[in-house]
């Protein structure tokens, strides 16, 4: 089955837009390289997206950059900052074990519902993060990009804590687009 088919589960538009940026660097098989995502298709979705280097060993996750959205949401930019320094410890080992799960399996990460930023605010949206690799195989970078409601959607007092449903979608499918 064609990948973007696989990924009939993604609903935000912006996220949309991202995923079909990617997609179009995404030939054979083989992850587009960094350099491959065009900026200027990324349009006004440049504010949501963000891009982490894979560091190893590890693999750690350093911010390249974040658009203006993202940083506001911290009041600083994420630029050069480790992942796990900005992601509180109450949620660190289950994020980082989504983007380990991009980076070692080969794969698309997606979420939607209550997304839990790193800044410790609830909001109502999507993320999506993509692999990009310099060779084509090996993951060294990821892209990603969070849509979100501004308005906090913070559970009423007592209201049971749910987590995002989150999809993990591999590349590897016997397909090459």
């Amino acid at each position: 089955m064609h990948l973007r088919a696989r990924l009939s589960h993604v609903r935000n538009p912006r996220i949309l837009n991202v995923l079909d940026v990617w997609l179009r660097s995404f030939a054979h098989g083989r992850m587009p390289q960094r350099t491959a995502i065009d900026a200027a298709a990324l349009g006004r979705e440049l504010e949501i997206v963000w891009l982490c280097d894979v560091v190893l060993p590890g693999p750690r996750y350093r911010y390249r950059l974040a658009g203006e959205r993202v940083n506001a949401v911290y009041g600083v930019s994420l630029a050069k900052r480790f992942m796990e320094e900005v992601i509180p410890e109450n949620r660190r080992q289950s994020v980082l074990a989504r983007y380990h799960r991009v980076v070692l399996e080969r794969g698309i990460s997606h979420a939607a519902g209550r997304l839990y930023l790193s800044s410790g605010r609830i909001f109502t949206g999507e993320r999506i993060v993509l692999p990009l690799s310099e060779d084509g195989d090996t993951v060294d970078a990821i892209l990603g990009a969070t849509a979100f409601d501004w308005s906090p959607a913070s559970p009423e007092p007592g209201e049971p804590k749910v987590d995002p449903v989150v999809v993990f979608t591999p590349l590897d499918d016997g397909e090459s687009s």
